[in-house]
């Protein structure tokens, strides 16, 4: 019995003799098979110290010690050892073409639609706004794990509904929201083509609505500072990405929100 468990323990050791590495890459992914379509436990920042395998597995491999008592396997793309053989183009371009969400950077249009609140004549009024802007989404380094940093401006040109009524009328006005999110990221597929997440950030809201109030106009612009949740879901078509969020806008009055992005992959 003794020699039993002598020659499991041996073994063991030999399929995972260690060498220390140093990650390269921003989010790389830790697989729990060694293939590019097995499933994602977790990622690993760029100049990350970590323990690797002395051996290759399934040719474009190494078993890595993710965190304590827990092994994967990262892409030797990832990883730089002192005796790091060049990898194939063939295998360079696959993980390139699998690459996660969170390591990629993408910028484009964004539309959609917010349920706009505020306070009139100590009211609280709401009103559907068209809105339009622009999205950044890229990887966010200060994190360890799957955090992606998101910004987004939205801007509507007009003024709400609310104010055409029997004791006023609206002129002319203009209004814009300004986020900057920390995403998570709850799921990828294996093909790294669909996205599940959620996050939260900082929000900065401004709004100028010029109105005729008995006989006389006035000015009302205000500048607020609040918080914003999201979650979302995101499709990858080559280097294009399409999203569609709900938002929750906590201001002095908060007010939900649908937006549609339309990003491209630089």
């Amino acid at each position: 019995m003794t020699q039993v468990l002598f020659f499991i323990l041996l073994f063991c050791t030999s399929s995972f003799a260690a060498q220390n590495a140093l990650v390269t890459t921003d989010g790389a992914m830790v697989y729990r098979s060694a293939d590019f379509d097995s499933q994602v436990i977790g990622y690993m920042r760029s100049a990350q110290k970590v323990r690797i395998s002395s051996q290759m597995f399934n040719g474009a491999f190494y078993k890595v010690q993710f965190k304590q008592g827990v092994l994967g396997f990262i892409a030797d793309t990832d990883v730089q050892t002192q005796n790091k053989n060049q990898s194939s183009s063939r295998t360079a371009k696959k993980e390139l073409k699998n690459k996660s969400f969170i390591g990629k950077k993408y910028f484009g249009a964004a539309l959609g639609t917010v349920h706009f609140s505020e306070l009139f004549n100590k009211t609280a009024v709401s009103d559907n706004l068209l809105v339009y802007g622009v999205k950044y989404t890229g990887p966010l380094k200060l994190l360890t794990g799957p955090f992606v940093f998101d910004a987004e401006f939205l801007y509507h040109q007009g003024y709400p509904k609310y104010y055409d009524s029997t004791a006023s009328r609206g002129e002319s006005g203009r209004f814009a929201l300004l986020d900057a999110t920390v995403l998570y990221s709850l799921y990828e597929s294996a093909q790294r083509v669909f996205w599940l997440y959620f996050g939260a950030g900082p929000l900065l809201s401004y709004s100028s609505f010029v109105v005729e109030i008995g006989g006389s106009k006035k000015d009302l612009t205000e500048i607020q500072f609040g918080g914003i949740l999201t979650a979302g879901a995101a499709l990858r078509l080559g280097k294009v990405g399409i999203k569609l969020e709900p938002k929750y806008f906590f201001l002095e009055t908060s007010y939900f929100g649908l937006i549609a992005s339309l990003q491209f992959e630089f």
